[in-house]
């Protein structure tokens, strides 16, 4: 199959490494309050002192 392909003629071809353009999307970065610690430990079993409270897994 390679030597088929090789066999070509790319003359005139430019090279590209993907069919479709590709560009990077850039968006201007907004500071917001990420600060969501109550909402996200109200789902939590338990909690402490603002983190998850997990059982003890080593001895």
């Amino acid at each position: 199959y390679i030597d088929m392909l090789n066999g070509l003629d790319t003359e005139g071809v430019e090279p590209m490494s993907h069919v479709f353009p590709v560009h990077n999307v850039f968006r201007e970065d907004v500071v917001e309050n990420a600060d969501e610690r109550d909402k996200i430990l109200a789902n939590a079993p338990a909690a402490k002192e603002g983190a998850f409270k997990v059982p003890k897994t080593v001895e």
